[in-house]
């Protein structure tokens, strides 16, 4: 390879490969984080004792998901004697004992107008020492717990918390990430369409030059090997074309069914000589996308399939497919590549 080769190779993986990798991540690590304080049950527990004898536990779920299978668990260190329970959605099982009350729900809604309320009267004679209460809430995908006097405040979600410290910054950070990677992800679409455009038309000519210079050749017409399409993408700093055409060859090599290679290539024997149709590198709907005049798209899949019936044939015979390879190259040609640049 040469130093302009590697150079090249070098600036598309500094330029377009790391930062793409680097957005991706960014852009991956905000949504998840947003995904999970927003888009997850989110239950909060407060535990409030404003007399000896007495305590009211209040539970919401401050998420954007209803917490499903939901089972809400009161332990007192001492004898529960009352309880009053008011809750917004529909409870389908109540089990107690002396110092334990358990409440379950199929879901517990989230929004301001969900709550769940038990007021519960404890035996203030049981105890010099002041009342203990531990508050479990379980639910489908995930838990909390909250207790008194030990009390601990709800959390605030952590993309509120960044939202509101540092909203700014993270909207100037992420804002271009998100443009940055469609455009990105657009353009190399398009180098990967240009590049099999070219690869086309130089097959195309060699076609029409070879059967032109010799109309009564004989030999193989197949352009492009494995070596000549790699050292071209690289010639051409098209790196990324080259990873997925290298991708579409693993493919073809695990999945011989589907094989890109010319018929009369054995799989199982893959190298650098290994012949390929640039037409059968992409699929009948990529091929479709690109060429969305269908009569353009016939005039080279009547070449391809002419010139494939040559090939086939026995070397005797093959002089017989020339004329109809040369007109049908020459009318592939006259298309108006431009439109599909």
């Amino acid at each position: 390879m040469s130093a302009r080769s590697a150079g090249g190779l070098i600036t598309a993986v500094l330029t377009t490969v790391i930062p793409t990798i680097l957005a991706s991540s960014l852009v991956a690590t905000v949504f998840s984080t947003f995904y999970s304080d927003y888009l997850n049950p989110v239950v909060c527990i407060d535990i409030d004792v404003s007399e000896v004898d007495k305590a009211l536990v209040e539970v919401r779920n401050t998420g954007k998901e209803p917490a499903r299978q939901f089972l809400l668990t009161i332990e007192s260190s001492r004898s529960i004697t009352g309880k009053k329970i008011l809750v917004t959605d529909n409870v389908t099982s109540i089990k107690e004992n002396q110092t334990m009350l358990s409440l379950g729900l199929p879901r517990f809604t989230y929004g301001d107008g969900s709550v769940i309320k038990v007021d519960i009267s404890t035996d203030n004679n049981q105890s010099s020492t002041p009342n203990k209460i531990d508050v479990y809430a379980t639910y489908e995908t995930g838990s909390t717990n909250n207790s008194y006097p030990d009390k601990k405040e709800c959390p605030e979600p952590v993309t509120s918390f960044l939202f509101r410290e540092y909203g700014l910054v993270i909207i100037l950070l992420v804002l271009p990430w998100i443009v940055y990677i469609p455009l990105q992800i657009y353009l190399l679409r398009r180098q990967d369409r240009r590049m099999f455009i070219h690869l086309l038309i130089q097959e195309l000519k060699y076609v029409r030059t070879q059967i032109e210079d010799n109309p009564e050749f004989g030999g193989r017409l197949v352009f492009w090997t494995l070596r000549k399409i790699i050292l071209y993408y690289i010639s051409n700093f098209k790196m990324f074309g080259l990873v997925i055409f290298l991708i579409n060859t693993y493919i073809d090599y695990v999945f011989p069914f589907r094989s890109i290679a010319t018929s009369e290539a054995k799989v199982a024997s893959y190298n650098m000589s290994t012949e390929y149709y640039v037409w059968d590198i992409k699929t009948y709907n990529s091929k479709i996308g690109i060429f969305r005049d269908i009569s353009d798209y016939i005039k080279i899949e009547d070449f391809y399939r002419s010139l494939k019936a040559r090939n086939k044939s026995s070397p005797d015979n093959r002089a017989e497919y020339n004329e109809a390879c040369y007109e049908l190259s020459t009318e592939a040609l006259a298309i108006d590549w431009t439109k599909y640049m």
